[in-house]
């Protein structure tokens, strides 16, 4: 019985576009619901309607939720690092500063 060794696979060039298209996909996911949300927030909190307001608070779920993935991806790498004060305390930020609804910043 013989077995055959499949072919060595070339390894990818950096900036390969295979490897930056989903990368590349992801980030322009989250500008555009930063966008979206900026341009919900330019509007005076008393002239919202309720639609713009339970988008507003899609938004800020989904954002909360790519944050929360990026760093459990980056504990799990071993970037410790993500997330925290930067002074070594370990304490969190909160996930996004964002202005307030009311419009006040």
């Amino acid at each position: 019985m013989t077995m055959s060794v499949p072919p060595p696979q070339t390894p990818r060039e950096l900036g390969d576009p295979a490897e930056l298209a989903p990368e590349a996909s992801l980030f322009a996911r989250i500008e555009d619901l930063i966008d979206e949300e900026h341009a919900l927030l330019l509007i005076p909190a008393t002239e919202r309607g309720r639609r713009d307001h339970e988008r507003l608070h899609e938004i800020e779920d989904q954002l909360d939720r790519i944050w929360e993935t990026l760093r459990e991806r980056s504990r799990r790498l071993g970037r410790h690092t993500a997330g925290t004060t930067g002074d070594g305390s370990g304490a969190s930020r909160s996930p996004r500063a964002r202005p307030s609804e009311t419009g006040s910043e």
